[in-house]
Order: C-alpha cells, then sequence, then structure tokens
C-alpha cells in the first residue's frame, strides 16, 4: 500500500463504519510491527476532512494510485 490508494476500511470505529472508502495519505512502518510486515497508513475516508489511523490488515485495496 502506498499514498494515493483508494482503499475500503474493513475495521469501523468512531463515526467511521465498516466498508468505508477513504484515500490512504501516508504508510509508515512502525518499529514493533515491522518484524511482522506491518504498516500503519493514515486515511481520509470520502466525504469528510477527518484522517484515521489503520494497520493495514484492516484495509483492503480497491484501486492503486498513480
Amino acid at each position: 500500500m502506498k499514498s494515493g490508494d483508494l482503499v475500503k476500511i474493513k475495521r469501523a470505529g468512531i463515526g467511521v463504519p465498516e466498508d468505508t472508502l477513504g484515500l490512504i495519505i501516508r504508510c509508515s512502518p512502525t518499529s514493533m510491527l515491522t518484524a511482522k510486515g506491518l504498516q500503519i497508513c493514515e486515511v481520509s475516508p470520502l466525504g469528510t476532512h477527518r484522517i484515521v489511523r489503520r494497520i493495514d490488515w484492516d484495509l483492503e485495496v480497491i484501486n492503486k494510485g498513480s
């Protein structure tokens, strides 16, 4: 996953229901999760001005960005 990818958020959160579409703003590996190959991604749900953080396994890529 990388910046610009359109994703579906598979884990609900406060104000962000399951299966919400969003745009990845930034992904960065964390030192704790790097050994497992995980990333924490900042996602902007479509239609909002919010940014939420999700682990990459909670996201499903719909369309890859350029």
